[in-house]
C-alpha cells in the first residue's frame, strides 16, 4: 500500500513539474567555450553525442545578438571567415541563412565535432544554441533549411571584446 502511495505521489510531482516534458526533449549537444584570455577571438566547439532517436535528424547552429546591426567574422575550424550581420536583436537566427547557406545543416548520424572561431569589432553577446529537426528543400534557390526545430543543446553566452 505504502508503495503504490509513494509510485502515486511521485508521478504526480512529475506530471505538475513538467518532469514529462524534460524527457522528452533530449539534449545531446554541448556547447564550450573555447575562447582565450585576453585574445582578440574567442571560440565555441560544438560536441555532437551519439543518440538513435535522432538519427534521421538535421542539425543546425542558431545565433542571437544582444543588439541590432550588429557585424562579426566567424569561421569554421581553420576556414575561411565569413562576415555575419545580424540586423535584429534578440531573435534567434539559423547560421546557415546567415552565411548564404555556405554552412549546410548536416544529418546528425554524419555530424562531428565542430569548432567556431568568432571575433568582432564592437563588444558584444552573442548566445549560441543547436537545434533539430527536418531538412526541408528549397528548389527555387537550391537551398535547404532545418523546419520542425526543437533544441538539443542549452543555449550558450560569447562575449566578444
Amino acid at each position: 500500500m505504502k508503495i503504490k502511495t509513494l509510485a502515486m505521489f511521485l508521478l504526480c510531482v512529475c506530471l505538475f513539474c513538467g518532469c514529462g516534458d524534460a524527457a522528452k526533449t533530449p539534449f545531446n549537444v554541448v556547447i564550450k567555450d573555447q575562447s582565450y584570455l585576453y585574445s582578440d577571438m574567442s571560440s565555441i566547439t560544438v560536441v555532437y553525442a551519439e543518440d538513435k532517436r535522432l538519427r534521421d535528424k538535421f542539425t543546425d547552429l542558431y545565433v542571437m545578438a544582444d543588439q541590432e546591426n550588429l557585424s562579426f567574422k566567424l569561421a569554421k575550424e581553420l576556414g575561411e571567415f565569413w562576415d555575419i550581420e545580424i540586423l535584429e536583436s534578440n531573435k534567434w537566427l539559423s547560421l546557415s541563412s546567415l552565411v548564404d547557406y555556405r554552412f549546410v545543416p548536416a544529418k546528425f548520424s554524419k555530424v562531428e565535432t565542430t569548432t567556431f572561431v568568432l571575433t568582432s569589432q564592437t563588444p558584444c553577446t552573442l548566445k549560441f544554441k543547436v537545434v533539430g529537426g527536418d531538412l526541408q528543400y528549397n528548389c527555387k534557390n537550391g537551398t535547404s533549411k532545418v523546419v520542425n526545430t526543437f533544441d538539443v543543446s542549452k543555449p550558450l553566452d560569447i562575449k566578444l571584446n
